[in-house]
């Protein structure tokens, strides 16, 4: 691997040290305070290279990545697609190494409420909408091909991973806020990997707690702490027992 991709293999090694990483399960990845409140996404929010080189490589990683139309709604540049200095790394990496094609983007929205004009619709990943059905006639109209638009009776969480799954999806990474990945860690437990990003600089604004039954279960696999321009950050990487 490190031949074909030396620098995702060189972040590897320096965040989370170990050169392999596994390419099946549900994966987590997401910046908190030490409270394990999240980050709030905003122009004030700390920036880190590698909490952005983190969330890229699961995006590079993942069969399907899940997130909601709240985060849609919220993120007004949001794209699921390879981002930054290292996206062009990352996708020989997802290409070469891991032998995957076009990533699936998956956006649950119960209400069906999802911006029109939005980047992500413009991005390199194929969207799957899932929302309840009432809403799916209406949002296919709306979307005008740029999405499958899914209806589903009984849409929460963890529904839309197993409809990940029973569309092939091996690795799916979670991109979405505490209200709705908490689902995920009720018995039993669907994480299978879990990617924390500690901001341990100046009080930033914050959304909400992450679940209290985060870590149940999980066993701490790494911890790399590193100073960067915003401040000091802790890179954890958690696996299920």
């Amino acid at each position: 691997m490190e031949s074909e991709a030396p620098e995702v293999a060189a972040w590897l090694r320096a965040l989370y040290g170990v050169s392999e990483l596994p390419r099946e399960g549900v994966l987590h990845v997401t910046s908190i305070a030490p409270s394990r409140q999240v980050i709030a996404i905003g122009p004030d929010a700390p920036t880190s290279e590698g909490d952005f080189f983190l969330l890229n490589l699961a995006r590079a990683r993942a069969d399907a990545i899940l997130t909601t139309g709240s985060i849609v709604r919220l993120e007004a540049t949001y794209q699921a697609s390879l981002q930054g200095p290292h996206a062009q790394a990352l996708q020989r990496y997802r290409v070469q190494v891991l032998g995957k094609g076009r990533v699936l983007c998956a956006i649950m929205t119960r209400d069906g409420r999802l911006p029109r004009l939005h980047p992500l619709w413009d991005d390199d990943t194929e969207k799957l909408v899932l929302t309840a059905p009432e809403h799916a006639e209406a949002l296919e109209r709306e979307l005008d091909g740029h999405a499958t638009v899914l209806g589903v009776s009984d849409l929460d969480p963890r529904r839309a991973v197993q409809l990940l799954r029973e569309r092939g999806a091996k690795l799916i990474s979670i991109e979405a806020g505490p209200s709705a990945n908490a689902p995920l860690y009720e018995s039993p437990s669907l994480v299978d990997e879990l990617s924390l990003s500690i901001y341990e600089g100046p009080l930033v604004q914050l959304g909400g707690a992450l679940t209290p039954r985060l870590l149940e279960g999980m066993t701490m696999q790494s911890e790399v702490t590193r100073e960067e321009q915003s401040g000091r950050w802790r890179y954890q990487r958690w696996l299920r027992a």
